[in-house]
């Protein structure tokens, strides 16, 4: 399974950013641009029930346990054009490093342990599946419907 999440998310590697939102609590939705897929729909991350820290080469922008919504929203807007570089990947794929162009990164932790109930986080392919990882160990590839 190492392998097959890895490779999915490859297939994400050195698309833009198309759209950034702001959920509900801490939860953030990236998509991704879609360029080279036959089916039309994009990617798309949604990171759920992980805490989340935001970073640029200068430091820490903002973590999850953000105080004022108005600076989340304007610091999750620079995010909009940036290009996806790298993944990688600590305990059980719910810690979660995406790397960016111009030095931003966000990185992941889970909440939850192996006994939990919530997904850490979801990749949605243009093919309308989804890679869902958590709670603890658990990863699913489902069609999306």
């Amino acid at each position: 399974m190492e392998t097959f999440i890895q490779d999915t998310w490859n297939r994400v590697t050195g698309r833009k950013i198309r759209k950034t939102t702001a959920g509900h609590g801490s939860m953030l939705t990236f998509e991704f641009e879609n360029e080279n897929d036959e089916a039309g729909e994009e990617w798309a991350v949604w990171i759920k029930n992980s805490a989340w820290r935001m970073e640029n080469e200068h430091g820490v922008l903002l973590t999850c346990e953000f105080t004022d919504r108005r600076d989340f929203e304007e610091i999750l807007e620079q995010f909009k054009g940036l290009t996806l570089e790298a993944v990688s990947f600590d305990g059980f794929y719910n810690d979660m490093t995406l790397k960016f162009s111009q030095g931003f990164v966000i990185r992941t932790f889970t909440y939850f342990g192996p006994q939990t109930d919530r997904h850490s986080w979801l990749l949605f392919t243009p093919d309308k599946h989804a890679l869902i990882v958590g709670p603890g160990e658990r990863v699913e590839y489902i069609l999306d419907q």
